[in-house]
């Protein structure tokens, strides 16, 4: 990123030509271009410089961060600080709650033994830029939920305060009724991710159902 920067001499004479060097302690930021030479001003006189300092942003910055930096004026014998603050915009993910929506069952929207569905994951960038490429992968904690296609979705991008549909189809095995089926939800672009576990029922649990009697007096 380039930073154009703004010289006024407010002084009642003129000011020596000089140098600007701009500096920052943050762990985010490499400077690329550090100084920038101005020539003598006369009182009262503006010069804009554009691009006077380069700097790289890592990747790894996370979203919102401030990075302070510090503009050093030498200009003759005298030296002037001024402080400039800027915020950092990265990627921030977000996994939702999951949704069963049944391809070959009985109806009920639950998961039940020899049963074909869905499951769909919503994925948000809640961040303040766009992502790169993310990989969205599915994990079965279980020996009886299986994925019938590929556990990982790829999207080129997501954008800032986008929402993602992510939909894997699944098979149902035999197990016993009442079974709380663990399975977890990655999303991963870069050092940007979200990891989100989730436990699904399979079939009906005799605690679900309350015991009536009839009265025959």
């Amino acid at each position: 990123a380039g930073l154009n920067i703004e010289l006024r001499n407010v002084g009642n004479s003129q000011a020596p030509a000089g140098t600007a060097t701009l500096t920052t302690e943050s762990e985010y930021v490499t400077i690329t271009n550090a100084s920038v030479d101005f020539a003598a001003l006369n009182s009262n006189s503006t010069v804009s410089i554009d691009n006077a300092f380069g700097f790289t942003v890592s990747d790894e910055v996370p979203n919102k961060t401030s990075i302070d930096f510090l503009v050093t004026i030498s200009s003759g014998t005298e030296t002037y600080e001024n402080h400039i603050t800027m915020k950092a915009l990265a990627p921030d993910f977000k996994i939702g709650n999951v949704t069963i929506e049944e391809i070959e069952g009985n109806g009920n929207g639950r998961l039940d033994p020899g049963e074909r569905a869905k499951l769909i994951f919503q994925v948000e960038n809640k961040g303040d830029a766009n992502s790169q490429a993310a990989n969205v992968t599915l994990t079965m904690n279980n020996i009886f939920l299986q994925i019938t296609g590929e556990p990982t979705v790829i999207f080129n991008k997501i954008d800032k305060n986008e929402i993602k549909n992510v939909e894997y189809e699944i098979y149902v095995g035999g197990a016993p009724s009442g079974f709380a089926a663990d399975y977890t939800l990655d999303v991963v672009s870069g050092v940007y991710t979200d990891s989100k576990d989730f436990s699904s029922k399979i079939g009906l649990n005799v605690e679900d159902f309350e015991l009536g009697y009839l009265d025959t007096s």
